[in-house]
This record gives structure tokens, sequence and C-alpha cells, in this order.
């Protein structure tokens, strides 16, 4: 038996809990990052592992090593009885989960049988956001709730994993239409990633206006700042590295948005000697943050943006944006 599933703090679980079988995590940013259309799997692996390289995640051919090993044991089922999934309902998950859903539809006729356990709640968890937040034994008792994948759940995984790499979000919008009743966490998952693209009424993604308006309350600290947006978030997705650069980008530019207390330039990531410079940090909102939080002026003008969501590149000239008031698209123009 092989179980995948979204990353170590899991599969910790698993062993603890002594649950048979060989286990994958699955260590990708999906929601962070270029995930364009390419030609196999091999080569989106290569082009993720330059990514993640150059956001500081390790070396690059470190890497695309873990990402060969990873892909190899997908393609290559033999010697397994059954493929379990195990991904939660957030963001992070579900794009996760298209992936692989999307890499074990291609697989020859006859390999092992997949089947999925997707958690988006647990009795007694009022807030619940992920499996971490279990037990050892609380994990492994949900093996016996795992139901198959069938051909329709690879198939809706598939059309979905295609649309989140198109070059423009249009066929990804459209996904906020179907309601899958296989992929039941996928519709709210697609829409904070929507909300993700410069919003039509200042140019700021959601994680950002958070940030801001956090900031502009007198958060001053970058982990109390990122408190704020887990908080904000009904499903949790984003991890704070990640953040880290969003915050970073935020200081930049001709017209920053924000600036740190005492002029000095935002050190991240954390850890090591500098870890309690990260943490003493003190950040500020800006004339021209306090500006675009208020709608008056356009974050996307006042930077030069470079960004990817999905096979989406941004860019000055290709700015799409989200309107979140009618919950629609708004294209170039």
């Amino acid at each position: 038996m092989l179980h995948i599933t979204n990353g170590d703090v899991v599969v910790e679980r698993m062993r603890d809990g002594g649950l048979p079988g060989e286990y994958l995590p699955w260590r990708d940013v999906l929601h962070e990052g270029p995930v364009p259309l390419t030609s196999s799997l091999a080569e989106l692996s290569s082009i993720r592992a330059r990514y993640l390289a150059e956001c500081g995640y390790g070396e690059e051919a470190a890497l695309a090593a873990d990402f060969r090993n990873r892909d190899a044991m997908l393609s290559n089922d033999s010697g397994q009885d059954e493929i379990v999934l195990w991904f939660e309902h957030d963001l992070y998950d579900q794009l996760q989960l298209l992936q692989v859903l999307d890499g074990l539809a291609v697989r020859s006729p006859g390999g092992a049988a997949v089947s999925l356990v997707i958690v988006g709640a647990y009795p007694g968890i009022v807030r619940f956001v992920g499996l971490g937040q279990l037990s050892a034994e609380q994990v492994v008792g949900l093996l016996d709730t795992r139901v198959p994948a069938t051909a329709e759940h690879f198939a809706a995984a598939g059309h979905a994993w295609s649309a989140f790499r198109q070059p423009t979000p249009v066929a990804l919008a459209e996904l906020l239409e179907s309601n899958s009743r296989l992929l039941q966490y996928l519709g709210v998952a697609v829409q904070r990633l929507l909300e993700e693209l410069p919003s039509a009424e200042n140019g700021l993604s959601r994680t950002e206006r958070t940030a801001l308006g956090a900031i502009a309350q007198g958060v001053e600290h970058p982990r109390a700042i990122f408190a704020e947006l887990q908080a904000a978030e009904p499903h949790p997705f984003m991890g704070d590295w990640p953040f880290w650069r969003i915050l970073d980008a935020l200081t930049r530019g001709p017209e920053p948005l924000l600036m740190m207390a005492g002029g000095n330039a935002f050190s991240y990531p954390p850890g090591g000697p500098d870890g309690f410079v990260f943490d003493t940090q003190r950040l500020q909102i800006t004339l021209a943050g306090r500006e675009v939080l208020e709608n008056r002026r356009d974050a996307v003008k006042l930077r030069m943006i470079d960004r990817w969501l999905g096979g989406t590149h941004l860019l000055p000239d290709k700015v799409w944006r989200w309107n979140g008031e009618n919950q629609r698209l708004v294209a170039p123009s």
C-alpha cells in the first residue's frame, strides 16, 4: 500500500500510528509560481524545481532529484495493491490532489487500485485546518473512511488540472460553475485561488489586502501579521515562507506599499543567526499603501507585476483581475 499525502507532518503521524505501507509526501506549493502546460510531468517538475530553488527552498539539483523520485513512484506502482490519497479541503491540498489524480490517470491499465481520504472536518474539532491537528491514532483511523477513486474522479481532476495550467484563468473561473460532487472542496479552493489575482478595486490580492489591513491597524511584526492572515482564512493554505516573499514584494518598487521602521530592508527568511532580527522587525504601511487600501490608487500601476498563477503569467501588459463584488474575471484592457 502506498500513501500519498500533503507533507512530512502527516507522514510522521502515519509512521507513529503504525500505518502499514510506503509513504510519499507531495512537497510542492502549487499555488505559487509557474505551473504551465507542458508535454510531460518531467518537464513540469523541472520548471517547479527551478522556481522553488529561486525562492530559496533548496538547491535546484536536490529538488529536481526529489521530484524525479516522487514522479517515479507515482508512475510505477508495481508491487502496490492500493494507492491511498490523503488530502485536505484547502487550496494547497486541492491543487496537489488534482496533480496526483491527473498523474495516476495515465498509468497502464491494471495498476493498483486508488482510493481517497479527503478530509474537511473532524468530530470534536471546531476549526479543522488540517490532518496535522490529529493524533497518530486519529489519522490512522481515517483509513477506514476511504472511498474508491472512479473514472469520473480522474476525468474531473484532469479537467480541473488542465484549467489551472491554461495561459489565461478563464477556464479556471468556469470551474466555479461546475460544483463537482466528486471533488466537493474544489469550488471553494478555486475561488480562493482566483482571489489571489489583483483585485479590480485596487490591484491587491486577497493575501496582500489582509496583510496591509493588519499592518494599518498596528500589527507590526512578521509572525504576528502571518497569524492575522491565518485567522482570517476559513481554510488556511499558505505557509509562512511564501508569505514572507509577499511581504518583501510589498516593500519594493518605485512606490512601496510597506516600509521597515528605521528604513532598513526587510530581511527574510527566519532561522539561523538572524532569527531574532527577523522576529523583531517592524513593518509600517506607507502613504501609497494606505491610498491603495482605501481604493484611491491601483497597486498594479505602482509596481512592475511579474507573477504566475498556475499557467497564467501576470505582466504589466497582461493583468487579469478578479472582481470580488460580482465574482467575475476582468480581462486585460
